[in-house]
């Protein structure tokens, strides 16, 4: 995902009105804040956010992998977003995730076989100019969000736990 983002700061036309915000890891920040520097995008690169919920709440496009927490974690907050499935998780579960979000048009879903800047450019783009698919997305995702669900696991195990 970080040398896709990298290659599709180059195409967008449009920068002026987009701010990233770009989780790494460790081994790339250095690079890829110099690629915003470089194509003149407002950005705020770390290797890793300790405050996800902070920057996931200032986010109106999140780009991301499709693991059982992150898609918890969009779809609690109403997010757009555009999954990028690991490749070799387990059983494809990540495709199976996101699939069912782009199945009731609560987020947009890339391969990463398929992923290249210009098309991550092009989708960027289009949500940006775009504000009723972004926000329509973001709703439809929210529909899927469970900000309860810790409290129902915790009810479902004290009930488990007095059955006993």
């Amino acid at each position: 995902i970080n040398l896709a983002v990298m290659d599709a700061l180059a195409h967008i036309k449009d920068k002026d009105n987009l701010f990233f915000v770009h989780q790494t890891g460790l081994n790339y920040e250095k690079e890829v804040k110099n690629i915003y520097i470089k194509n003149g995008v407002l950005s705020c690169v770390k290797p890793f956010f300790y405050d996800m919920e902070k920057q996931y709440a200032a986010a109106d496009l999140v780009i991301c992998r499709a693991g059982a927490t992150t898609i918890a974690e969009v779809t609690a907050l109403g997010k757009g977003a555009i999954f990028i499935p690991y490749p070799f998780a387990a059983d494809n579960h990540q495709v199976l995730n996101a699939k069912a979000l782009v199945d009731a048009d609560a987020a947009e879903m890339i391969l990463q076989k398929d992923l290249s800047g210009k098309q991550l450019a092009d989708r960027i783009e289009y949500y940006s100019s775009n504000r009723k698919a972004l926000l329509l997305m973001a709703f439809n995702a929210k529909s899927f969000g469970r900000p309860d669900a810790s409290k129902i696991i915790v009810d479902d195990c004290c009930q488990l736990l007095h059955r006993g």
